[in-house]
């Protein structure tokens, strides 16, 4: 009688026979990550054509080209803000993106006390058109 020895080999499971050097493939096993099939391809994809929504809702000017006040900017952090909170819900250990985050915050918190010192009436519609303060 032959003893076998049965191995698993990457994607393949293979037969061993005991004194002999041929082997034979048993079968063919799809390994797959489970978390695979639950991810979803998400890209940020922020194009000119949302920024300028964007900067047309919650700008000082209210014009697609007004990328430059502050309005403008608190707006457009709020907006990467959400999409990175939303990105370490799901990623956890991502520190790289934690930092950004961190640093995202502390600019607008920045640009917010700006505003604030400087008209106190634009400040106050900022924060109640992007719902920051409770």
């Amino acid at each position: 009688m032959i003893n076998t020895l049965n191995l698993l080999m990457g994607d393949f499971m293979v037969k061993f026979a005991k004194g002999r050097f041929k082997f034979t493939v048993i079968k063919t096993m799809k390994l797959t990550n489970q978390n695979k099939e639950n991810k979803e391809a998400q890209t940020f994809a922020f194009n000119s054509s949302e920024k300028g929504d964007l900067f047309k809702n919650f700008g000082f000017k209210k014009s697609e080209q007004d990328s430059g006040s502050s309005e403008s900017q608190i707006a457009l952090f709020t907006y990467r803000i959400k999409h990175l909170t939303a990105h370490l819900n799901v990623k956890k250990k991502d520190h790289a993106a934690k930092l950004g985050l961190l640093k995202l915050v502390g600019r607008r918190k920045r640009l917010l006390a700006y505003l604030k010192k400087v008209d106190l009436s634009r400040y106050r519609d900022i924060i109640t058109n992007l719902g920051l303060r409770k």
